[in-house]
Parts: structure tokens; C-alpha cells; sequence
């Protein structure tokens, strides 16, 4: 809770209290015009029990509007601050608002640079990848193929694609996959390599020693 709420509670407090205070002696006047209306024939008849008491209805309503105008005009003022202090709550918000934003924003510019430095290491890595089978070919390891290598590199491409939102994956305009469609670059190299270990070892003599 900040300094402005409570300021707006406390400011909400007293108005309440005020418009209580108001609206109580707002009862109390009904009730002392009514009296001084009963009072109001025998003493002026000559009834000097009810002149007396009359007396001090008179002195009492004279007190009472005095302190009704001063509540009246307290809860006037009360409002007034109330006001000024929620417009101060309004702005100490929306400061605080702003701040988190510059933050978030921030975060948020610092994940693009991020995703451009991912996608950047995605494109360099795969075309490292498309250097190292070259090279697997030159050194007698036919699989994968590089058509087999693209297909599978398509669709390992796709099945990460496709966790994004529903509507980015439509507008990558690419079918969907199949569950047993998807496929990820470590279980795809994991599957060659176990295919190309088990073909090395043979040339090294090494059958045995393989699981």
C-alpha cells in the first residue's frame, strides 16, 4: 500500500465520519422542530413551564444549526481533499505504472536482441551442420543423406515452430506436423550417430565393445 492510498483512506475515513455527523444532526433538527412546534402555543399562552422549556429548545437549535453549518462545511472541505487526494493517488500510480513499464520495455527490447542472436546461432549452427556432414560424406559415413538430413531438418524446424501462438504458425503458411511427424535436432543427430558408431567401430575392429 503507498503513501498516496493511504492518504485517500484516511481522507475517505473522515469524510464518512463527517456525512455520519451530518446526517445524524440533520435528525436531531426534525426532532426539535417538532418539539419546539408542541411547545410552541402553551408557551406563548402563558404556560411558563413550557416558556422554560422552549427557552432551551431556542438555545439548543441556535447550537445545533451553528454546529451543522461548521459539519456542513467541514464535510465540504473533507471532500474537496478528498478529491485532491486521489487525483495525487491517480498520479503517484501512474507514475509507478510508468517506471515498471520502462522496465518491462526494456526486458523486452533486451529478449529481441536475444531472439536475433538465437535465430542468428540457429542459422550459423545448421549451416556449420551442413559443413560437417559434407564432411562425413568425404570421410566414407553416407547417412544420413542430404536429402534425409534437409527432411528431417525441416521438419525438427517445424515442430519448434509450431509452439508459438496459433495464429504466428498460420502465418508461416507451413502444414502442420503430425505428433510422430516432429522431430529435434539432438534426437535426429543422436539416432545418426549411433548408426555411424555402430559402422565406425566395425572398420576399427571395435564390434564388441559396442552396446
Amino acid at each position: 500500500m503507498t503513501i498516496a492510498t493511504e492518504t485517500v483512506e484516511a481522507a475517505e475515513k473522515i469524510v464518512a465520519q463527517l456525512g455520519d455527523r451530518l446526517e445524524h444532526l440533520t435528525g436531531r433538527a426534525s426532532i426539535l422542530a417538532k418539539q419546539r412546534a408542541q411547545l410552541s402555543f402553551a408557551a406563548e399562552t402563558g404556560d411558563k413551564s413550557a416558556k422554560t422549556k422552549l427557552a432551551a429548545l431556542n438555545a439548543e437549535t441556535t447550537t445545533h444549526g451553528l454546529d451543522f453549518e461548521n459539519v456542513q462545511n467541514a464535510l465540504q472541505e473533507a471532500r474537496h481533499r478528498l478529491d485532491a487526494a486521489r487525483r495525487d493517488a491517480a498520479i503517484a500510480t501512474d507514475r509507478e505504472q510508468a517506471l515498471a513499464l520502462r522496465a518491462k520495455l526494456a526486458k523486452f527490447v533486451e529478449t529481441g536482441a536475444d531472439v536475433d542472436d538465437a535465430l542468428w546461432d540457429f542459422v550459423a549452427s545448421l549451416r556449420a551442420m551442413l559443413t560437417i556432414l559434407g564432411e562425413l560424406h568425404q570421410l566414407g559415413q553416407p547417412h544420413p543423406s542430404s536429402d534425409m538430413f534437409r527432411v528431417n531438418a525441416v521438419n525438427a524446424i517445424k515442430a519448434a515452430l509450431q509452439e508459438l501462438p496459433r495464429s504466428w504458425v498460420g502465418d508461416l503458411e507451413f502444414q502442420l506436423l503430425a505428433p510422430n511427424q516432429k522431430k529435434k535436432f539432438s534426437d535426429l543427430t543422436a539416432a545418426w550417430n549411433a548408426q555411424a558408431e555402430r559402422s565406425i567401430a566395425a572398420r576399427l575392429g571395435e564390434e564388441k565393445e559396442v552396446a
